[in-house]
């Protein structure tokens, strides 16, 4: 399923209890759960864990990335309505994902101007470039105002 820009206003906007409860303001803070890594897996590198939005605010997306898990949050439409999705990423390295949703494919992960920028391998389904700002918890899945359905962190 892809995340694409909708227009939210035209949108049913559910509001829906979801189990996870609030982290920390500091989109710094915050940590996943996790069953643990073994100790062969990689993790990712301090400076991109976070919370992190698209700084283009027509593409309602959110990354949530810890040293051992990362998690993207997207609006999608399906059968059921517009929804907040969440889907994992897997960690090839300290600064690299495979996103096997979406813009699929390798991405690398890099800092510029206090920005996480994930650019695609050249010759892949994902070769372009998409530049995130620092966000919050309570920001995922926050449209105009309110909580689409599925959001993880409604206040």
């Amino acid at each position: 399923m892809k995340f694409f820009p909708i227009p939210i206003a035209a949108a049913a906007i559910l509001f829906a209890p979801h189990p996870i409860a609030a982290g920390p303001a500091s989109h710094r803070a915050l940590t996943l759960a996790s069953t643990g890594p073994s100790t062969e897996s990689p993790r990712v590198a301090p400076e991109f864990r976070g919370v992190w939005t698209n700084e283009n605010p027509q593409f309602y997306n959110w990354w949530v990335i810890g040293a051992s898990k990362v998690i993207n949050f997207g609006i999608a439409a399906d059968a059921n309505g517009v929804r907040c999705k969440a889907n994992e990423a897997t960690i090839l390295a300290p600064n690299r994902l495979d996103v096997s949703f979406g813009n699929s494919g390798p991405a690398i992960l890099s800092i510029e101007d206090g920005k996480l920028i994930m650019r695609g391998d050249q010759g892949r389904r994902f070769s372009g470039k998409a530049v995130h700002v620092p966000s919050t918890p309570p920001a995922i899945c926050l449209i105009e105002g309110a909580y689409v359905a599925g959001a993880p962190y409604p206040e």
